[in-house]
């Protein structure tokens, strides 16, 4: 039975230590730069104007990078905008048909330029690698 425990706390030991932590680190984005966004990371605005963080990976049926698909498919990411004078709002991006991907908010825009990685062949998307490329300009 002392052996069994030991056995069980290892397994569960191991089996945390292997689960993929999401990322609470924050990037400063700067006025029509490209900037890379995690999944879980919160990007803050040019001059104090709010934050926007990367929160769900929605779907990604996209058209994985190892085969060839009729469609590329499409993408859809969820991220939280928090403007200094405002409360938070979820928005979306869809990925796919329509390449121009851009919030508009009184004094700027957020301009989706790309989302990796693409899927794989016979494996579901994980979150925690995916990574948004963003742009802020003025308006």
């Amino acid at each position: 039975m002392i052996y069994f425990r030991g056995f069980l706390l290892v397994m569960v030991l191991v089996g945390f230590s292997q689960c993929a932590s999401v990322s609470s680190k924050t990037v400063d984005a700067t006025w029509g730069e490209k900037v890379v966004v995690a999944y879980g990371e919160t990007l803050n605005l040019p001059e104090g104007l709010g934050t926007v963080t990367f929160d769900q990976l929605v779907y990604d049926n996209r058209c994985p990078f190892d085969a060839q698909c009729i469609t590329q498919g499409s993408a859809k990411v969820a991220f939280s905008h928090v403007p200094t004078a405002g409360s938070k709002m979820t928005l979306e991006f869809v990925i796919g048909d329509n390449p121009e991907q851009v919030h508009e908010f009184d004094a700027y825009r957020v301009r989706l330029v790309s989302l990796s990685p693409l899927p794989r062949t016979g494996q579901r998307p994980d979150p925690v690698k995916y990574e948004l490329e963003l742009q802020v300009e003025q308006k």
